[in-house]
């Protein structure tokens, strides 16, 4: 999508902000558990983007194919992992075409990307297809029944931001996604995007699973 071309430049700087940083580590973390990667593991990375995930696979001494849709994107990526001086591979395409033969990665991971995915169900047929008997399958979503995904479906965020294009998921609708294959769904992010910097903690993060539900929601698959 060319918005996302558009938006690339800037994509990263929310990293950078107190909330954004915060957001990253929680939803790492909540990735990361489910994945379990392992050196020398062969990951697809799908709608890698800026090269978020795919970076901190690689240092974890993974092989990283990273994916998207967007070259400006795939361009940022390209440079941050040069300047870390990681061999990652990343490669502009569909995630509902897959240039990749059956049974190739050991496991793939992809992260708020069916959300702007038209043909979701085809995405998904794809991840399988690609990913070997036994790998995992690693999807994180907005959750739509959240403080987050209220944020993203304002009035606001619909009209001048890429959530326009998006479909933010439920944790119902998750778990109808290959269900005899589902080993589970991970709730994380219970933080809202309103509070305050000065905050911003794990300890807040505690508090407020108490009271909200979790902004992101991993769900892992095994391919039988």
């Amino acid at each position: 999508m060319e918005i996302f071309d558009s938006e690339a430049r800037h994509y990263d700087n929310w990293y950078l902000t107190p909330i954004g940083k915060f957001v990253d580590e929680v939803e790492t973390q909540a990735i990361l558990e489910l994945l379990e990667p392992l050196p020398n593991m062969n990951i697809l990375d799908a709608g890698c983007g800026t090269g978020n995930y795919s970076i901190k696979l690689a240092k974890l001494g993974c092989k990283v194919t990273g994916i998207d849709i967007s070259n400006e994107m795939l361009k940022i990526g390209i440079g941050k992992a040069q300047k870390l001086n990681l061999n990652i591979y990343f490669i502009q395409g569909n995630a509902e075409n897959l240039a990749f033969p059956n049974n190739f990665f050991d496991a793939v991971v992809s992260v708020a990307t069916l959300e702007f995915i038209k043909q979701k169900d085809k995405a998904i047929e794809e991840f399988f297809r690609v990913v070997k008997h036994n790998g995992k399958i690693v999807i994180g979503f907005i959750n739509r029944t959240s403080p987050w995904g209220e944020l993203y479906l304002s009035d606001d965020f619909q009209k001048t931001t890429v959530f326009k294009y998006a479909h933010l998921f439920t944790k119902d609708e998750i778990s109808k996604i290959h269900p005899l294959e589902l080993v589970t769904i991970k709730e994380t992010l219970y933080t809202p995007p309103t509070i305050k910097e000065n905050e911003i903690s794990q300890n807040s993060e505690s508090y407020y699973s108490k009271i909200n539900s979790g902004g992101f929601l991993v769900g892992l698959w095994k391919k039988k």
